[in-house]
């Protein structure tokens, strides 16, 4: 949906950043809007899709990078012999993330430039198969990967401070910093008749249990303090 949505404006910027006459009496387009006009005016609908089937193996590029960094956080706790849910160092996520944003590029990168090349306006492809043919027979292996140190100084910062935003976001209050688990139960701040605050939790899911007439709110991952709760004074 993302890519059916937004193909037209992918088409519309190669457009624009391919216009490199010097004379700006000749450049075909003159802005955003312009190019999209005259696209659609004189190569219809079709020419505003151009590269989408090449688009769509990049729909890929997120999941390789996910899996990518999931397993290297697993791999890395085990090296350390640490739980595999353990909270790292900003330095350690930032490296995880490049690396995984590595991964990703240098497995997908090669439909951007097909993708690109069926999208250029002085050129003109049969198809994916003529482009993939073309720059193999002409360019070999590496024509695939132009433009990929650009393209890798470019979106490995933000992948890096995206990561590092997420993994701190879910450690939240009341996370022990050093083995990522749930601070122990004295730690939390509880009222008489109140559930604890689900920010101070897990996003895992809650179980209710009973005490002394008062329903308590407890995180599945909580059990290893579930005897201290039944244990309390709540009259107090």
């Amino acid at each position: 949906l993302t890519l059916t949505i937004t193909n037209p404006i992918w088409v519309t910027k190669t457009r624009l950043v391919l216009q490199y006459s010097s004379d700006p009496t000749s450049k075909q387009y003159k802005g955003m809007v312009d190019a999209l006009v005259k696209i659609y005016r004189h190569e219809g609908l079709p020419g505003l899709y151009k590269g989408y089937v090449p688009g769509l193996f990049g729909t890929s590029h997120g999941a390789l990078q996910f899996m990518a960094y999931e397993e290297l956080k697993r791999d890395y706790n085990k090296y350390k012999k640490v739980p595999s849910d353990a909270k790292l160092d900003a330095l350690e996520y930032v490296t995880m993330a490049a690396l995984s944003k590595i991964f990703a590029v240098a497995t997908t990168y090669p439909y951007q430039v097909v993708r690109a090349r069926l999208q250029d306006q002085h050129n003109r492809y049969g198809g994916v198969v003529d482009v993939i043919g073309r720059t193999w027979r002409n360019e070999g292996a590496s024509g695939f990967y132009k433009g990929v140190v650009p393209n890798l100084i470019r979106v490995t910062p933000a992948c890096c401070i995206t990561f590092v935003v997420y993994e701190n976001r879910q450690r939240g209050p009341g996370m022990d910093s050093h083995t990522g688990r749930q601070a122990p139960a004295e730690t939390l701040e509880t009222k008489r008749g109140a559930c604890f605050p689900p920010q101070r939790l897990s996003l895992s899911t809650w179980r209710c249990v009973e005490v002394r007439g008062k329903k308590v709110e407890a995180s599945n991952q909580l059990t290893h303090f579930r005897s201290n709760i039944l244990e309390a004074d709540w009259g107090h």
